[in-house]
């Protein structure tokens, strides 16, 4: 029996199942959003002929190690991989032999039957190539030493053939120099890890042309009198590269005879650098003309004390500290800058007649001879702050002078220093 439907009814029922006769529907397919690559060797896209590279992928849709395939130039490789939802990462070791250039990575995803590989590229570039450098100024550099212990030179690295690669030299710039030629060895490292075939290097010559530094301690122009003892205060030196000099001194004063003489001191560096300064010591006349006295006896001359004083002091103080501090025999002529046992001495001395304050050092300065001039001035001697023949006898024999015959003794002592210095004189 023939059913008639209408036509409209049978467009509704068609419609209603044309789903059922359509092709297969196409899913979306999963796609590569982001690929990297790079050297574990070197952490840069320039590697060596071995390397590690690293495959980085990032999936639309959750991905498996199955499903991904990478080649290298061409070429199919096997990784060690990992996923985790959409990203793949794995590790491959490249050996590219002798052939430099770039490399071509491609990855797919594959995602069904009716899905193409979707593929994305990246490139890494073999390098095999040594950096080469070149100089970037003349050897040998030269440079003015300015400090003892070694003088900072900075120089212009120099330049290499590869704009990727670190320079190394050693000594390296800025370091301190000493004076003469010093050899800097150079080499260079590139991102892919090729060191420089040879050696570059070039010479640092730190020269000294500047002499010494030398300046006079104490004045230039120094009196003294007649058969006194020259004590030379000396000289204080610096210098740009050395702190050891050889120094000739010219001393040649002599003060038994009247004169003007010129003392000339000539300090020399390692470099042979030198220099000149000169100090003039004037040996004044006595004022009697000699007759047997020395050149001190007129700045000593002795003043009378009262029977049964010290000189210059109570009879109480000579009986209470002066007596123990003579058992001391002093020797030597003491002056500023004098140093030793009997500057002690001589500070005890003095703090026992109460002119010196401070512990003795040994050392013969400003206060020392202070004191000594107040100590001569006490006991009746012209207050010059320095020992001569007469405050050494003074000292050696006592400052008690209730005996009468002090004072001729002390006349007799000079006289017989001043035959002393005449019989130096003719030998």
């Amino acid at each position: 029996m023939n059913v008639r439907v209408p036509v409209s009814t049978a467009m509704l029922l068609l419609g209603m199942c044309a789903p059922l006769f359509s092709s297969a529907q196409v899913v979306d397919a999963p796609a590569i959003a982001a690929l990297t690559a790079r050297s574990l060797y070197t952490d840069t896209s320039y590697i060596a002929a071995l390397a590690d590279i690293e495959v980085s992928l990032e999936s639309t849709q959750v991905v498996s190690v199955e499903n991904v395939s990478v080649s290298v130039n061409g070429e199919a490789v096997t990784m060690t991989a990992s996923t985790t939802g959409t990203h793949f990462t794995g590790i491959h070791r490249v050996e590219v032999g002798d052939t430099e250039g770039p490399i071509d990575l491609r990855a797919s995803i594959a995602g069904g039957a009716e899905q193409v590989g979707v593929t994305e590229g990246d490139t890494l570039i073999i390098d095999l190539t040594p950096p080469s450098l070149s100089l970037t100024q003349l050897s040998p550099i030269s440079f003015e030493a300015t400090q003892p212990e070694g003088s900072p030179v900075a120089y212009l690295m120099p330049e290499s053939s590869d704009p990727l690669v670190e320079v190394v030299c050693e000594p390296s710039s800025g370091a301190n120099f000493i004076v003469g030629d010093t050899e800097v060895f150079c080499f260079a490292l590139d991102l892919a890890g090729n060191t420089s075939d040879s050696v570059t290097f070039f010479t640092v010559q730190v020269s000294d042309t500047t002499a010494p530094m030398v300046e006079l301690v104490g004045d230039a122009e120094l009196s003294i009198e007649q058969d006194s003892i020259y004590m030379d205060p000396g000289l204080t030196i610096s210098d740009n590269a050395y702190t050891e000099f050889t120094t000739t001194t010219d001393i040649a004063v002599d003060t038994s005879v009247p004169d003007t003489y010129t003392i000339t001191y000539t300090v020399t560096d390692g470099s042979g650098n030198s220099a000149t300064i000169a100090r003039t010591v004037t040996v004044v006349a006595t004022s009697s003309g000699g007759g047997g006295r020395s050149s001190q006896d007129d700045e000593e001359e002795e003043v009378a004390a009262e029977p049964g004083e010290v000189l210059g002091e109570s009879d109480e103080t000579a009986q209470g500290e002066v007596l123990g501090a003579r058992a001391y025999h002093f020797t030597s002529y003491l002056r500023m800058g004098a140093t030793g046992e009997e500057v002690i001495e001589l500070q005890k001395l003095l703090s026992a007649f109460g002119h010196l304050s401070h512990e003795p050092t040994g050392y013969f300065g400003p206060l020392t001879r202070a004191a000594l001039a107040a100590y001569q001035e006490a006991h009746g001697l012209q207050p010059v702050g320095y020992i001569g023949p007469k405050t050494l006898a003074l000292l050696n024999m006592g400052t008690v002078s209730s005996d009468p015959r002090i004072p001729a003794l002390l006349e007799e002592i000079m006289r017989l220093q001043a035959e002393i210095n005449k019989l130096k004189g003719v030998q």
